[in-house]
């Protein structure tokens, strides 16, 4: 009778145990950084770069001073380690840089791992997040080499050199496993990228050649630049036009409706979104595609974003106590795909929100009049 009851309450502990294991909670962690870089020297200068990016190429039209980027129709490439675990299924994890994204597999433990690897990411040609552009970058390097006296202004363009820069990038995880009656768990985890700027060897103001140039196939020659037909000769453009309307509102809530329009010079498929910032937080659309079959003007969809009065008692209180105070924002239109070079004007609108009503101008009072 005894041993019954020991192998009774064996398994009710086995099956209490089962339960506990089903409704437990998620417990996600996820994680990225930099990978090692496989680098290479750069031709006489012995700087360093890595062979897969994100490396941008500046060179010098006149041979005297760095003004142009080489490869800004080029994608840049980016190496990084990511890693993810849970006691439940994964059921998400991706990986995003510069608005571009993937997925990343589940590589092991019946899907609630991801062991640590290197994914490999090639988005449009971004500008880095540093204090100068890659010219001024490239400009403010080869005064600092030549004020050590090791070498001339002459003999740094002629061998060229190599400038990095951390925290250009920013690499983004994003991961979600579940779990029983909702208990799921949800990360975003983020790291910073540096990178490379390369201030090219120019003899003659000559432009370096592309990385990977075309070449037609064995045998073949190079293309011409004046075979290209006149309409591929030009630099592709995209003029953005945003407006909001009201642009001026005095209630809360209110929802402020967004229109705009992508003119292109030439054919192409363009992805885009609208991004804006209005206190206290920032907000985005979905991304948006519009597709150009030739040179032409296309209307985006509209979007409504709706603010609401600020929580005050969140700490964000009005500067003066029973003063009506605007709320300034501002939206923009965000290229994440273009034709490969194509230069963007244009995109961006500001507004203001008051939302205790708009307070009225007082009217001047009138000069008195000198009476003789």
């Amino acid at each position: 009778m005894m041993k019954m009851m020991i192998s009774t309450l064996s398994v009710l502990g086995l099956i209490w145990g089962s339960c506990v294991e089903a409704n437990a909670k998620a417990k996600l962690t996820v994680g990225v950084k930099p990978a090692v870089q496989k680098m290479s020297k750069y031709k006489t200068s012995g700087d360093l770069y890595p062979l897969n990016g994100p490396v941008i190429r500046v060179y010098s039209k006149d041979g005297k001073s760095y003004d142009r980027i080489a490869n800004d129709n080029e994608n840049l490439t980016y190496l990084v380690d990511v890693w993810a675990s849970c006691n439940r299924k994964i059921r998400s994890f991706s990986l995003a840089i510069n608005g571009a994204a993937k997925n990343v597999k589940h590589t092991s433990s019946k899907g609630k791992k991801v062991k640590k690897r290197m994914e490999k990411l090639k988005t449009p040609f971004t500008l880095p997040a540093i204090s100068r552009t890659p010219v001024k970058a490239c400009r403010k390097e080869l005064e600092k080499r030549v004020s050590l006296g090791h070498k001339s202004r002459s003999a740094w363009m002629v061998s060229g050199f190599v400038v990095k820069y951390d925290n250009a990038y920013e690499a983004k995880v994003t991961g979600s496993c579940s779990a029983a009656l909702g208990k799921g768990d949800f990360e975003v985890e983020k790291t910073a990228l540096p990178v490379w700027i390369i201030c090219e060897a120019v003899k003659g103001g000559q432009k370096p050649k592309p990385s990977k140039p075309n070449t037609g196939g064995s045998g073949s020659s190079p293309q011409i630049p004046s075979q290209i037909p006149s309409q591929s000769a030009t630099t592709p453009k995209l003029m953005l036009s945003l407006k909001v309307a009201p642009k001026v509102a005095q209630k809360c809530p209110v929802g402020l409706k967004f229109t705009g329009k992508i003119s292109s010079n030439r054919p192409g498929v363009i992805k885009y979104r609208i991004v804006g910032k209005d206190a206290p937080k920032a907000w985005q659309t979905p991304v948006k595609t519009v597709k150009f079959t030739k040179a032409g003007t296309k209307t985006l969809s509209s979007w409504t974003h709706s603010y609401h009065k600020p929580d005050m008692s969140g700490g964000l209180a009005l500067k003066t106590p029973g003063v009506p105070t605007a709320i300034k924002g501002s939206a923009r239109i965000v290229i994440l795909q273009k034709p490969k070079g194509a230069k963007v004007m244009g995109g961006g609108v500001k507004y203001q929100i008051w939302c205790e009503g708009k307070p009225k101008r007082k009217a001047p009072v009138p000069r008195a009049t000198r009476q003789n």
